[in-house]
């Protein structure tokens, strides 16, 4: 998981994030919490990345979207799996 954690995530294509965000996804659960920290900014970074490319849009059906950016989609919840994975400090 490392080397897929190494390469910056500044400037990397969509595709390339995705691709290295669904690798990490499927390896969760041998992450350290230093691996699941660099995962984070890489889900977040591809978050704002498909936010930013303006993918979908709420005034369009499920029939007009790009069968090639549907994948997208699950962005979000590439996030939401490493945020429920990360440990938190227990509460007095």
């Amino acid at each position: 998981m490392d080397d897929l954690l190494s390469e910056p995530v500044e400037g990397a294509p969509l595709p390339a994030l995705f691709s290295r965000a669904s690798a990490v996804h499927r390896q969760l659960e041998h992450a350290s919490p230093p691996q699941l920290e660099r995962g984070l900014e890489l889900c977040r970074r591809l978050v704002a990345e498909v936010r930013a490319a303006d993918l979908f849009s709420a005034n369009e059906d499920a029939e007009d979207l790009a069968t090639a950016d549907i994948k997208y989609l699950l962005a979000a919840f590439f996030l939401a799996e490493l945020l429920n994975t990360y440990p938190t400090p227990p509460t007095p």
